[in-house]
């Protein structure tokens, strides 16, 4: 009996490990994903769960969607296969918007990656020891960023800045990242909130963008804003 039960507990602690490294080495938790989400495994990156609501642009994109997608107890699991392993993004928009459907709620995810050299990106939880020199230096040259980009837009789409906060660090799933956040307008349309999260872990960087309208629904809205919570790095560096 004694020999049996010794057996069962070295089984559980030796589960209990692999649950753990998995989770630390960013293999997400399917059970862990909300209801009505789906979890897509970005090539041999990482892995990020969104809405159904959103769907994956298919035009003019540098990926192709396993169509197999998997469902089990927990999840819809998908696979992104990315044809360029340097430089890409993917965009999720609302369901139905490659079909010519004009959503009438303005909301896009936007995933950009690079690639690099090991050392060319902080470390997976780097960002999280910036002293406050380091952040104010960052801080500077993400407002710089901004303040390009909407000169750029400014003529073409009369683009504005509405307000801008200072970047803030934090962390989700152990990752350390860099937050931005601010609100755009473009003309008259309704102002549009943005945050933008950067993830660093060596030799690649991801940042997620997630952009909705004000005046859309609230709800909806506060699922979006989990989005970057829902990811993770298969390997950490």
């Amino acid at each position: 009996m004694e020999k049996k039960l010794l057996t069962f507990t070295c089984c559980l602690l030796a589960a209990v490990s692999i649950f753990t490294q998995n989770n630390q080495n960013g293999q997400m938790l399917e059970n862990s994903i909300p209801k009505d989400w789906a979890l897509y495994d970005i090539g041999d990156v990482g892995q990020i769960a969104i809405p159904l609501t959103l769907e994956l642009r298919s035009k003019n994109s540098v990926h192709t969607l396993n169509q197999k997608a998997i469902k089990n107890y927990f999840v819809v699991h998908k696979k992104i296969e990315v044809s360029s392993l340097t430089n890409y993004q993917l965009i999720f928009q609302p369901l139905g918007y490659d079909n010519g459907e004009i959503p009438s709620t303005y909301m896009r995810v936007l995933i950009k990656y690079q690639k690099g050299k090991l050392g060319d990106f902080m470390k997976w939880n780097d960002a999280s020891n910036l002293t406050s020199s380091d952040r104010e230096k960052v801080d500077k040259r993400y407002k710089q960023d901004l303040l390009n980009a909407i000169s750029k837009g400014k003529d073409i789409m009369k683009m504005k800045l509405i307000s801008r906060n200072p970047i803030e660090v934090g962390k989700t799933n152990g990752l350390a990242y860099i937050k931005h956040s601010y609100k755009r307008q473009m003309g008259e349309k309704p102002i549009v909130k943005v945050q933008s999260y950067s993830f660093y872990n060596s030799d690649e960087m991801v940042e997620i963008t997630i952009s909705y309208g004000l005046a859309e629904n609230e709800t909806e809205n506060i699922l979006l804003d989990k989005i970057a919570s829902m990811f993770n790095f298969n390997n950490r560096k």
